[in-house]
C-alpha cells in the first residue's frame, strides 16, 4: 500500500516534469525520481520512531512529555542525518519547546539571553582578528612547523595548547575557538591530507573536555557549576587531589585509544609546510597592527586577571565586558571590518541554542523526574562498589536524554546526594557524577565544544559516534577501576 502510493505521487510528480523536458532528457527524470523516493523513504523513517513514542507513550509519559520528547527526537535525527538543515531543525525544535513545552520562554532561550552566547559571538570576531594580525602566524606556527610533522604530533601540541592556556583564556569556549582556529589556519597552509586535517582538529576540541577536567579553574561553567549543586566546599588543592592524577592517566589512555580508531587517518602521514605568497595582511612594523596587537594582548593579560578584577569591580571588567571593548577598539582601528561579521557562525548559534534549551524544558516538563525516579528504583543500597556502577550508568542516560552536561548534573547530583546517604560522602558524589559526564558525549549535543567543532566544518559528524562510543567505555572503566580505588586511597571516602 505504502509502495504505490509513493509511486502514484511519484508518477504525478513525473506528468508535470516531463511536460517542462524533452524525451531524450529521460534519463535525468528517472535519476530525479529515484532521488525523490529515496529521500521520501528516510524522512519516513525519520518520522516512524518518534510517531511510535508518542503514540505508545513509555514510562507513563503524558501526551504532552510524549510530544516533547518525540520532537526532540526527531531533531536529533534531523541533526544527525542532515535530512534537514542543522538551521532549520533547530528553529524547529526551539518553536515547538516555545509553544507546548510549558516552561518560560527564559528556560527555552537561556542560551541566547546569557552571558556565555555574548561572548561566543565577541570570542569568533576576537579569534578574526588575531588571524588578521598574523599574530598566530608569526608566534606560534614558527613552533609549529618546526615540532610538528605528523598527526600524533600535532595532537600532543593541541594537548600542551590548552593545558598552558587555561590562566591565559580562562573564560573555557574562548580558549576553544581561539586554539582551534590558529590549528586551523597552520594546517590549511599544509601538505597534510584533508582527513588527517579534520582527525587532528577533531582532537582539539574532544581533548579540550579531558584537559578541564584536571582543574578547577579549567572550565568556570560546569566544574564551579558542579561544585555549586552539591552544595560543599571544594578547593582547588583537593580538586587537583583528587582529579589531576587520574585524569592524567585517563588522558593518556584516551590519547592511545583515539590512535587505534584513527589509525587509518595517521598511518604514514607526514606533512610539511607549503611555501606560500604574502598574506597580504599589515606587517607588524606598521602603526595600526601594531596598535591591535597591543589591544589584543590587553585583553589576554584582562582575561590573566580576571578573578583579580571581579573582585574589585564586580561584574565591570568581567570577560565579556573586556572583549566587548576590545572588539569596539580593533574595528575602530580597521583591523576589523563589517566583512569580518560573516565569520560568526549562525547554524552554531541557532544550534547551541536548541541544544541548551532541551535540559530545561524536559526537566520542566517532568520527563527528566520521571526518567530518573525510574531508574534509581534499581539501586542497591549498602554496596559501594554496585552504588556507584549504578550512578555512573544512571548519569550517563540522564545524560543521553538532556544533553546540557550542566543541566544533566543539576538533576542527578541533589537526587543522588539523597540515595547515597550512608554509602557515600557528598564531595565523592560530587566528583563520581561529574567524572561521568564531563567526557562522556555520544552525538554532538552532549558536548558544546563537540558542538562548536562540528557545526563549524572542523570535522564530520560520524567522528562523533566513532570516538564517542569506545570512549564511553574507557570512561566507565576508569572510573571504577582508576577513579574510585584512588578517591579511596586519598580519603574521599572509605
Amino acid at each position: 500500500m505504502k509502495n504505490a502510493l509513493v509511486d502514484a505521487i511519484l508518477y504525478m510528480f513525473g506528468a508535470i516534469v516531463i511536460k517542462r523536458y524533452p524525451a531524450e532528457d529521460m534519463t535525468r527524470l528517472n535519476l530525479l525520481i529515484k532521488s525523490c523516493r529515496k529521500r521520501f523513504l528516510y524522512h519516513f523513517l525519520a518520522l516512524l520512531l518518534p510517531v511510535l513514542l508518542y503514540l505508545f507513550r513509555p514510562l507513563g509519559l503524558s501526551r504532552q512529555q510524549a510530544f516533547l520528547s518525540a520532537a526532540l527526537l526527531l531533531v536529533i535525527i534531523w541533526w544527525c542525518s542532515g535530512l534537514v538543515p542543522k538551521l532549520w531543525a533547530s528553529v524547529s525544535l526551539l518553536a515547538v519547546f516555545s509553544c507546548f513545552g510549558g516552561t518560560p520562554l527564559r528556560t527555552v532561550f537561556a542560551f541566547p539571553l546569557s552571558e556565555t552566547f555574548g561572548l561566543l559571538v565577541l570570542t569568533y570576531l576576537f579569534s578574526r582578528s588575531v588571524e588578521n594580525t598574523g599574530l598566530a602566524e608569526r608566534l606560534l606556527e614558527p613552533l609549529l612547523a618546526r615540532w610538528t610533522g605528523t598527526p600524533l604530533r600535532m595532537v600532543l601540541a593541541a594537548i600542551l595548547s590548552l593545558t598552558a592556556a587555561i590562566y591565559v583564556i580562562p573564560q573555557p569556549l574562548a580558549r576553544l575557538v581561539i586554539i582551534a582556529s590558529i590549528f586551523r589556519a597552520f594546517l590549511e597552509k599544509t601538505d597534510i591530507p584533508s582527513e588527517s586535517r579534520a582527525f587532528v582538529l577533531f582532537s582539539v576540541f574532544a581533548f579540550y573536555l579531558i584537559v578541564n577536567m584536571l582543574l578547577l579553574d579549567a572550565d568556570l561553567i560546569l566544574n564551579v557549576s558542579a561544585v555549586a549543586f552539591a552544595g560543599v566546599p571544594v578547593t582547588k588543592g583537593q580538586w587537583m587531589r583528587f582529579m589531576a592524577p587520574p585524569t592524567l592517566l585517563y588522558l593518556t589512555a584516551a590519547l592511545g585509544l583515539l590512535c587505534i580508531v584513527f589509525r587509518g587517518e595517521m598511518r604514514g602521514v607526514r606533512f610539511r609546510v607549503l611555501p606560500t605568497q604574502s598574506s597580504g595582511r599589515l606587517s607588524l612594523s606598521s602603526g595600526r597592527n601594531r596598535a591591535a596587537t597591543a589591544v589584543i594582548a590587553g585583553t589576554a593579560l584582562c582575561w590573566i586577571a580576571a578573578g583579580l578584577w571581579e573582585e574589585m569591580l564586580p561584574g565591570f571588567l568581567g570577560p565579556a565586558p573586556v572583549t566587548l571593548l576590545s572588539v569596539l577598539l580593533l574595528f575602530a582601528l580597521g583591523n576589523l571590518r563589517p566583512r569580518d561579521l560573516k565569520v560568526i557562525d549562525i547554524n552554531t548559534l541557532a544550534f547551541l541554542s536548541a541544544a541548551f534549551s532541551i535540559g530545561g524544558v524536559l526537566k520542566g516538563a517532568g520527563v527528566a523526574d520521571i526518567v530518573f525516579t525510574r531508574l534509581t528504583a534499581f539501586f542497591p543500597s549498602g554496596d559501594t562498589f554496585s552504588y556507584a556502577v549504578m550512578a555512573v550508568l544512571v548519569s550517563m542516560g540522564i545524560h543521553m536524554l538532556l544533553g546540557s552536561s550542566t543541566t544533566s548534573l543539576s538533576v542527578i547530583i541533589p537526587g543522588f546526594l539523597i540515595t547515597a546517604q550512608g554509602i557515600l560522602p557528598a564531595q565523592a558524589v560530587l566528583f563520581l557524577c561529574y567524572t561521568s559526564l564531563a567526557s562522556h558525549y555520544i552525538m554532538p549535543f552532549h558536548a558544546v565544544s563537540i558542538m562548536v567543532g562540528a557545526s563549524a566544518g572542523y570535522f564530520p559528524l560520524r567522528y562523533t559516534v566513532r570516538f564517542g562510543l569506545p570512549l564511553t567505555l574507557l570512561l566507565f572503566f576508569f572510573l571504577l577501576f582508576v577513579y574510585l580505588p584512588w578517591w579511596r586511597f586519598t580519603g574521599l571516602f572509605i
